[in-house]
């Protein structure tokens, strides 16, 4: 059955790099970023499905 995603939120932090000293690579970093955003969508799209087969 598909399912359609009516509205998808997205965050984003944005800042200027060259003035902190950041000693965490940015790789890492994306690694974290894309986890969290797969969790958060994966936790919307489930609880959608559960609100629908309550109906």
């Amino acid at each position: 059955m598909p399912i359609e995603i009516k509205e998808l939120l997205i965050k984003a932090v944005v800042s200027d790099t060259t003035k902190q000293n950041n000693s965490q690579p940015v790789g890492i970093n994306m690694a974290k970023i894309k986890n969290d955003l797969t969790k958060e969508i994966t936790e919307k799209v489930l609880q959608m499905l559960k609100e629908k087969n309550e109906r």
